[in-house]
């Protein structure tokens, strides 16, 4: 069951993911729920905004895995002929 408002503990879950973050402004909305796996996903829905000249701000699905250390992003709202949300998070791939 999906929720809008946040527990601290999804609050905490989210914030700590993106703690370093300097690519763009993510903003969760909804709290969709999680999954167990190795660890548990913990899956948001989010507006992210990449700190570029002229943003798109786009709608996403964000998965965060405490465990892994894991982030995953996935589309909400398909645009095709925009393909900003790949270069906007190139930083969390090469993060230690």
């Amino acid at each position: 069951k999906s929720k809008t408002s946040f527990s601290v503990f999804e609050k905490t879950i989210f914030n700590k993911a993106f703690e370093d973050n300097v690519g763009a402004k993510i903003e969760p909305f909804a709290f969709l729920g999680t999954q167990t796996v190795t660890g548990t996903n913990y899956i948001f829905a989010a507006t992210i905004e990449p700190v570029v000249l002229e943003p798109v701000v786009r709608v996403v699905l964000v998965t965060v895995n405490p465990l892994t250390k894991d982030i995953t992003f996935g589309e909400l709202l398909e645009n095709k002929q925009d393909a900003s949300l790949g270069y906007a998070f190139t930083w969390l791939r090469n993060k230690a």
